[in-house]
């Protein structure tokens, strides 16, 4: 037997064998989950172990939203710190990778959940006659989680689906946004007597929410009812006028 063939596969096997030790031999902890809002800083620090370098790692990060980062490693202190900032609501899968020059990798995932922004709002007049042609206001506070820069930058406004006819910025008191929708364009029930509406406000791209807030209004009695004891001269021009806008409000340049 020519023992010196076994002596050449023994080595070639162990040849192959270092390149896949090194391919997968780093470890890599992304961190614990997280929740935020909206226009709020993501922040991560992934730490990872490669046994078998101590330099020339580099690294990426996918936010789960079509965003892609390239990143600088701390190679003394083995980790890979960045930033992000979600412009809607929804989960994130948010993958860490890290590779090595000579092909060794390794990748690890946490769940990022974004919250929309709640927005602190009324809606005046509140009793809404669903075939009035009249105009309804939504005011929206502009607050901490919802200033000025998010109101211009969120400029896209919807209630129940439909578009304002006009947006105001009045900065009085700290500042108020008002939105102004036709009621007919809401699509309200005329067989309910209350109905909860629903303001969405999303970002520049429009993939989805950034910012949403609630309020309730009533319908006065039953459509078809009430309806009877109006003229067709009420119903044209809107039986319930516009109410409860603060003075001045309406003056305020348009955006």
């Amino acid at each position: 037997m020519n023992t010196s063939h076994y002596g050449v596969l023994v080595i070639l096997l162990l040849a192959c064998a270092c390149p896949l030790a090194a391919a997968t031999g780093i470890v890599v902890d992304a961190g614990e989950d997280q929740t935020v809002s909206t226009a709020e800083t993501v922040a991560i620090t992934a730490i990872f172990d490669d046994p078998l370098f101590v330099d020339n790692h580099s690294a990426a990060v996918a936010w789960g939203d079509d965003a892609v980062n390239a990143r600088e490693v701390d190679e003394q202190n083995c980790t890979v710190a960045a930033q992000h900032v979600y412009e809607a609501a929804g989960t994130y899968a948010v993958e860490v990778n890290v590779t090595h020059i000579d092909g060794g990798y390794g990748t690890d995932i946490l769940n990022v959940t974004v919250q929309p922004v709640a927005l602190d709002m009324k809606i005046a007049p509140r009793s809404l006659h669903p075939w009035s042609n009249g105009i309804m206001t939504v005011f929206i506070t502009l607050s901490d989680a919802f200033g000025l820069n998010l109101a211009e930058e969120y400029g896209n406004y919807t209630l129940n689906g439909a578009e304002p006819e006009r947006v105001h910025m009045n900065m009085k008191n700290g500042g108020t946004l008002m939105l102004k929708f036709r009621r007919q364009v809401i699509g309200l029930d005329a067989e309910d007597n209350e109905t909860t509406l629903q303001v969405n406000a999303t970002g520049a791209s429009g993939k989805g929410v950034a910012a949403a807030g609630k309020d309730t209004v009533k319908i006065p009695g039953n459509g078809n009812a009430v309806k009877k004891n109006l003229s067709s001269t009420e119903r044209g021009n809107g039986a319930v006028k516009e109410k409860g806008i603060p003075p001045g409000q309406l003056k305020q340049k348009s955006k």
